[in-house]
């Protein structure tokens, strides 16, 4: 399988109202994530569910680079939401939602767990400070027990702000961190003694920080069979 790790990526962190919880998990599962990744330039989907008190969810969608969603076809999909999502999307509560780039990324494996730690707020000036603190930290942290993944992004607020149907539907105003940090972990709670270590304490006062595990992945189907490539093929 080819690398599906791309430059940018789509963060969604929210909840959705109790008693339409099952029904939007099944429209997750059946339609929705099914319906990004057959965008181009779309190459991945994920979904967590928080082990805490933070947003329920997390939706993590691996993008070749940034310009993919401000592309035509992306924004044309936020416009002209399905039914079932029009049903859907006004069930969103306390939505945090951005576009970014990967600046800095290592390791070679991922885990069934996702710590998110979200910083300042994208409409304003990302702080060129706290991206090299945390930049500096990535090599202590990937080397840590239980860490198996680090990203950083950071957002492109010209690309965050669209005012599309979708958003109008959540309505929630949808604010977007300047910077997250993810770590891919195997064990959270290692990545949280991790994380201690590698960062000073004034960098995680600052955070909005979340564990998640993930229940859903699903690939773009051109990544998973290339061009060229016979997928019914057999040696």
């Amino acid at each position: 399988m080819m690398d599906v790790r791309g430059g940018g990526g789509l963060g969604v962190w929210h909840g959705i109202v109790g008693e339409q919880q099952r029904e939007a998990e099944d429209w997750y599962n059946r339609e929705h994530h099914a319906e990004r990744v057959a965008i181009d330039g779309f190459l991945r989907a994920r979904r967590y569910v928080n082990q805490g008190t933070g947003p329920r969810y997390f939706s993590r969608y691996d993008v070749t680079d940034v310009t993919v969603l401000a592309s035509q076809a992306y924004l044309k999909a936020l416009d002209n939401p399905s039914p079932w999502s029009q049903k859907m999307f006004p069930h969103y509560r306390k939505s945090v939602r951005g576009a970014f780039t990967v600046s800095s990324r290592a390791g070679e494996a991922e885990g069934g767990y996702l710590v998110s730690l979200r910083f300042g707020d994208g409409a304003g000036a990302i702080d060129a400070a706290l991206v090299r603190t945390l930049s500096d930290a990535v090599p202590k942290l990937v080397r840590s027990i239980g860490v198996l993944g680090v990203e950083i992004w950071q957002v492109d607020a010209g690309v965050s702000i669209y005012r599309s149907k979708e958003k109008e539907l959540r309505g929630t105003g949808e604010p977007f961190p300047a910077v997250a940090l993810l770590l891919d972990t195997s064990r959270p709670e290692l990545a949280a003694d991790a994380l201690a270590e590698a960062l000073p304490a004034h960098a995680l006062a600052t955070a909005a920080a979340d564990t998640y595990q993930l229940v859903f992945q699903k690939f773009a189907s051109h990544r998973l069979h290339p061009a060229g490539c016979d997928k019914e093929s057999r040696p």
